[in-house]
């Protein structure tokens, strides 16, 4: 458990806000828990925060990320980036998608997206409080799992929403696509640069440790065996306006949470 005077100080006021914007009452215990299960990453630290009213006994969820501070980290990998992204798309993206859909009246809105109640750019002090989805029956996936069939389906399923939401205002206002864009930093291109990149070789001689398991030969994986992380360089440098959009930019596991019955019916 965390105490709230451990809480960093931004932190505190912006959760303080938050509660004021709610109209909570000053009668309100809140509760804090450090280090959440299954969670993990280079990038912050996650806080799960529990605010219970005792003068009406309503209930808030939240989750506090809060960017890594160390100065070691931060010089190897994008963190101020990545929360630059991150907040960007909350302050401005996502609010002129879901301006686009209403105006084109989708039947099938793309909605999975948490709601993020605030946040804050400050360098060395980037933070984002929003929903703790686990409140609404949301669970993450275990990352140590292979995904099956259903589970990546609802992913590109989610993402084929949003990726046609992204074309769709290019085509309608191209002007806004582009200064919405202009601002986004290639995460791709940032983890090549730092460690992520030099595993780009190993993660090829994995692949090729198993298709000769298998008694399979791959000549287009041996190919790039070596030098993969130029060959993925140079593919991301090359410009191709015409296909590009706005993309998720971290596609992986434990950034997807599912909620379930007896099948997946909801993906944020």
């Amino acid at each position: 458990c965390v105490k709230m005077s451990e809480l960093e100080g931004n932190v505190h006021l912006a959760l303080k806000t938050i509660l004021s914007q709610l109209k909570f009452s000053q009668n309100v215990e809140i509760s804090l828990n450090r280090g959440r299960e299954k969670v993990h990453g280079y990038l912050g630290n996650i806080v799960s925060i529990i605010v219970k009213d005792n003068s009406d006994s309503r209930n808030l969820n939240l989750v506090a990320k809060i960017s890594i501070k160390n100065d070691k980290i931060r010089s190897g990998i994008p963190v101020a980036e990545a929360y630059g992204n991150e907040i960007h798309f909350y302050e401005n993206i996502l609010p002129t998608l879901e301006e686009l859909q209403k105006t084109l009246g989708l039947p099938e809105p793309f909605s999975s997206v948490p709601k993020c109640y605030i946040c804050c750019g400050e360098k060395n002090k980037e933070f984002l409080i929003m929903e703790d989805l686990k409140a609404s029956n949301f669970e993450m996936f275990n990352s140590k799992s292979t995904m099956d069939f259903d589970h990546m389906k609802i992913i590109f399923q989610n993402y084929a929403k949003f990726h046609s939401l992204a074309f769709a205002l290019k085509v309608k206002d191209k002007e806004k696509y582009s200064k919405l864009t202009r601002r986004l930093y290639s995460m791709y291109m940032g983890f090549i640069d730092c460690n992520f990149g030099s595993k780009l070789p190993e993660c090829f001689q994995f692949i090729q440790m198993c298709l000769n398991q298998r008694g399979e030969e791959n000549r287009i994986v041996n190919k790039y065996a070596t030098g993969v992380d130029e060959v993925l360089r140079d593919i991301l440098l090359k410009q191709n306006e015409l296909h590009s959009c706005i993309l998720h930019g971290d596609c992986w596991s434990n950034n997807f949470m599912f909620k379930y019955r007896v099948r997946i019916v909801n993906i944020i």
